[in-house]
C-alpha cells in the first residue's frame, strides 16, 4: 500500500484545494468589480481544527475556508415626491422646477393608501 503523506493538496481527497481555488476566484472577481472600493484588502482564511483521540494516533480534522470581501460601494440618488390625482409619485433626478411637478393633489380618503409610481433610470433597472 503506497499512501501519500497528508498535504493541503490531497487533504479530503482534494476538497481543500478545490475550495481554496474557488475562494481565490471569488476574491479576484470582487477585486475586478468596479462597484467595490479598490483600497479594501480582501482575505482568504483556512481554519483547520485538529481533534486527536485519546491514543493520539488519529485526528479528526474540521476545515473551514472563508473569505472577507470588499462590500459594494454605497449608491446615492435624489428623488422628488409629489401626488398626482391622489397617487403618490416619485421622480428620480427630474428638475423640481418643471411646471406641475409639485402640484398638490387632494389627500387620499382616510384609511386608503395611495398608489406609488416610480419613474426614472432606477425604476427601469428594477423592472428588468
Amino acid at each position: 500500500m503506497n499512501k501519500k503523506a497528508m498535504s493541503y493538496q490531497n487533504l479530503a481527497n482534494g476538497a481543500l484545494a478545490e475550495q481554496v481555488d474557488a475562494k481565490i476566484k471569488e476574491i479576484l472577481e470582487n477585486v475586478e468589480d468596479v462597484n467595490t472600493p479598490h483600497k479594501t484588502k480582501r482575505e482568504l482564511t483556512i481554519k483547520m481544527t485538529f481533534a486527536p483521540n485519546e491514543d493520539r494516533d488519529r485526528c479528526e480534522i474540521a476545515i473551514q475556508v472563508s473569505t472577507k470581501l470588499a462590500a459594494l460601494k454605497g449608491i446615492e440618488s435624489d428623488i422628488f415626491i409629489t401626488r398626482r390625482s391622489g397617487t403618490l409619485v416619485a421622480y428620480e433626478r427630474e428638475d423640481p422646477r418643471q411646471q406641475g411637478l409639485l402640484d398638490e393633489s387632494p389627500p387620499a380618503e382616510p384609511g386608503q393608501r395611495p398608489n406609488l409610481t416610480i419613474t426614472g433610470t432606477a425604476a427601469a433597472s428594477a423592472a428588468n
